[in-house]
């Protein structure tokens, strides 16, 4: 029976004949007496929690200072889009034409996914990445180099660009499906009144896709999170880690499902506690301008204004998500150490990479 011991004892053989063969000697030498040092072990629910944010006060600044350009621009266009294109879907010029109505929102839905989900998808996938590569790198042992980090991350972004966009329809399908059959069952009930039986079938239809993919969509997330970190870490095609990710959630053992929710749940909290905490300050000095009686009719004052009150809101987006980045990580290297062994496979790199054997115990 082949057995880890086994199976290193005969990487110890080998390596002692290729020795014996180039006429060299090999010392042996000693000092790791717990083989799991020499690679990475298993991790809890809690651990990963611990790893991400002990990793966050080490090299938090390291972190922002990466993701700080592409958060920003991030944060930015998305506000942009919600100015220009979500606020503009519960509002109308034709409140009493639906066909017309239905017409508009296309538009915009049209403008959103066209023009400012892909800028928005692309900045979010290169923050994802860069803050994937670092955490891969410190927890595998190695010195990460934020110009090497970059350079990979510009190499890899179109894929994970269409890889982030391929995640977000799966993720959002039920609801984007039940909002297209309450609004075909709008336009139907304004041409054709109540004659048309279709009407409330499409309608009940809307309601439950829409209720149904709310409930999904937790368990999609799951499902394709680590999807980005597959990528970048095993240079894979959209959909190839689409399915690497979902072997590695799938597959039994401990449960990372759990783990993904936990580390959302809390990271979004803190997003929104941090939102309210950081936006006070700002509110404070619009107040305070207000009693000065500085108007904001000119468009510098305006601008001032509107950063001031968002302000809160990036500060929050960017000091929380590297944490939610390094948690997928970390995830996603417990999953192949349970799954595929990868701390043996680590340890078996490190024997041959360093020319010397290494006593430990099992």
């Amino acid at each position: 029976m082949f057995g880890p011991r086994r199976v290193l004892r005969g990487l110890r053989d080998v390596r002692g004949f290729v020795a014996g063969v180039s006429g060299s000697s090999t010392k042996r030498r000693r000092g790791w007496r717990r083989w799991e040092r020499a690679g990475i072990s298993s991790l809890k629910s809690g651990e990963i929690f611990d790893e991400a944010f002990s990793l966050y006060r080490t090299h938090g600044a390291d972190l922002l200072k990466l993701i700080a350009l592409p958060s920003a621009l991030t944060f930015a266009f998305f506000i942009l889009s919600w100015e220009l294109v979500g606020r503009n879907l519960f509002v109308t010029d034709n409140p009493e034409n639906v066909f017309q109505q239905a017409t508009e929102l296309i538009a915009l839905v049209g403008v959103g996914f066209f023009v400012a989900a892909p800028v928005v998808l692309t900045t979010y996938s290169y923050m994802t990445a860069l803050v994937s590569l670092y955490v891969s790198d410190v927890h595998l042992g190695r010195t990460p180099y934020l110009r090497a980090i970059h350079t990979r991350t510009l190499k890899l972004l179109p894929k994970l660009t269409a890889l982030m966009l391929v995640f977000f329809m799966y993720s959002f399908a039920g609801i984007l499906v039940g909002m297209v059959f309450l609004l075909a069952s709008a336009i139907i009930t304004d041409q054709y009144g109540g004659a048309q039986v279709v009407a409330p079938i499409a309608s009940l239809l809307g309601i439950l896709g829409v209720s149904m993919g709310i409930v999904i969509l937790p368990f999609a997330f799951a499902r394709y999170a680590l999807a980005p970190v597959a990528m970048v870490n095993e240079n894979l095609g959209v959909k190839d880690a689409l399915r690497r990710a979902r072997e590695l959630v799938t597959s039994k053992g401990a449960p990372s499902s759990m783990t993904i929710w936990g580390l959302l749940f809390v990271i979004f909290s803190l997003q929104y506690l941090l939102w309210g905490g950081l936006s006070l300050p700002a509110l404070g000095v619009l107040d305070f301008l207000q009693l000065q009686g500085v108007a904001s009719s000119s468009l510098s004052l305006k601008a001032l204004y509107y950063f001031l009150s968002v302000s809160g809101g990036y500060l929050a987006f960017l000091l929380v998500h590297p944490v939610l980045f390094s948690g997928l990580t970390y995830v996603y290297f417990d999953r192949r150490v349970r799954i595929e062994g990868y701390d043996i496979e680590l340890l078996a790199q490190e024997i041959w990479r360093h020319d010397r054997e290494i006593d430990f115990e099992l």
